[in-house]
């Protein structure tokens, strides 16, 4: 398993299937979508709102929540990693990624570098910077650069459909990209 596994199953499980399934039909006949997440109009200001909005679910270990912002059949592509495809999968990562970060207390933080669109595409660059407390009482910071490619859908939000990142810099051996080192990942 690549470093940046963070142990999902790209090919999502029966059981995980399962899990997404009910947790999604539960939220979607409560009507829980957060409405801070549903991005209609794609600017500057909207982008923002979102990126803190998304930060906030992520903390929370929402991840079914961060998984509603991709289409259905997104493609997310994470360095040293397979490409994890569709709703589904995408919320195992995330489900496993808020779970380490919230193990080591890592936090995040998202900034918008550009912003475009034309018609119903639009395209985000920005930079997320982990930030990881390790053993020692130090903070090791992590800069990772991404791009996504959204798409308005037929009710007016706007979803992404790739998700593609890389770290300005390696990581030390053994090291994962939320915080946890190999010795730790069967803690974790």
């Amino acid at each position: 398993m690549s470093q940046m596994n963070l142990s999902v199953n790209r090919s999502t499980s029966g059981a995980a299937r399962e899990s997404y399934s009910r947790e999604s039909k539960a939220r979607k006949e409560n009507k829980q979508m957060p409405t801070a997440l549903a991005m209609t109009t794609f600017d500057k200001q909207s982008s923002e709102q979102f990126g803190r909005a998304y930060e906030k679910t992520f903390y929370d270990g929402d991840y079914i929540a961060m998984a509603s912002v991709y289409t259905a059949d997104a493609k997310l592509l994470i360095e040293d990693g397979e490409i994890i495809e569709g709703r589904e999968a995408i919320a195992d990562f995330w489900k496993a990624a808020c779970a380490r970060a919230q193990k080591v207390q890592m936090k995040r933080s998202i900034r918008d570098d550009e912003l475009e669109s034309s018609g119903d595409l639009g395209y985000k660059r920005n930079t997320v910077t982990l930030e990881i407390p390790t053993r020692d009482g130090k903070t090791v910071t992590h800069v990772i650069k991404s791009i996504t490619v959204w798409k308005r859908e037929a009710d007016g939000v706007w979803r992404i459909v790739q998700d593609i990142s890389n770290r300005n810099a390696p990581l030390d051996p053994g090291q994962f990209a939320y915080g946890v080192a190999l010795g730790d990942q069967a803690k974790a």
